[in-house]
């Protein structure tokens, strides 16, 4: 798999604002909620064309997009009348090694949990999903 990842990594994901056909994109900006927060802002493609969906990370204070891949996606219905609860996981590239695991929980539009574990430390941090903050496809995340 890796191989092919690599291949796949080198090729279609190069940018992060790839266009790609049939892509789909999503921006989710993130807090760790502390008083000196981490904050970090999360772009996910799909594509309907594709195997793999794919993401990237980039924190405020960097210039550099990390590279997710998607390692699975459940659900569950635990209620009838809400929709369902999606758990959804992507492991972090760097230099062609995994470095790193981000989980996310969401119901609907709300993401309760996004937690993102360091493989070298095993270290995890817990993020909030800020739905206050502004972004767009060509700024990202506007943080104040």
């Amino acid at each position: 798999m890796f191989i092919n990842l690599k291949k796949f990594l080198t090729l279609a994901l190069s940018v992060p604002g790839a266009a790609l056909c049939n892509t789909t994109l999503e921006i989710y900006c993130f807090t760790s909620g502390e008083i000196n927060p981490i904050r970090f802002e999360m772009r996910y493609y799909t594509d309907k064309n594709l195997p793999l969906n794919y993401a990237f990370v980039k924190y405020q204070k960097s210039k550099i997009w990390i590279p997710l891949v998607s390692l699975k996606s459940t659900s569950t219905l635990l209620d009838h009348a809400r929709q369902e609860e999606i758990t959804s996981s992507w492991l972090e590239i760097s230099n062609n090694k995994p470095t790193g695991l981000y989980e996310m929980m969401s119901q609907g539009t709300t993401i309760s949990l996004m937690r993102y574990t360091n493989f070298s430390i095993r270290k995890a941090h817990n993020f909030i999903h800020d739905t206050g903050i502004a972004f767009s496809e060509e700024k990202g995340c506007i943080w104040k």
